[in-house]
């Protein structure tokens, strides 16, 4: 017995369409971390060093440097 929501501003109305919405989203996650991930394997890295860590101005990258 689904009961629907009232004033749901995601247009779902019970609880399984909830749940369906909540897995597309986590696939879409997992596809936008792909997409960075190619990114950042693909970037010429122009790296900017702080202590501790260095971050690629143009991809976001970050490496953490523990010595």
């Amino acid at each position: 017995m689904d009961l629907p929501f009232i004033a749901n501003p995601h247009g779902a109305d019970t609880v399984p369409d909830l749940r369906k919405e909540i897995a597309q989203l986590k696939n879409n996650i997992i596809e936008l971390e792909k997409c960075i991930f190619t990114i950042q394997q693909n970037c010429t890295h122009v790296f900017v060093e702080a202590e501790g860590y260095r971050k690629c101005t143009k991809c976001c990258k970050v490496e953490v440097c523990y010595y």
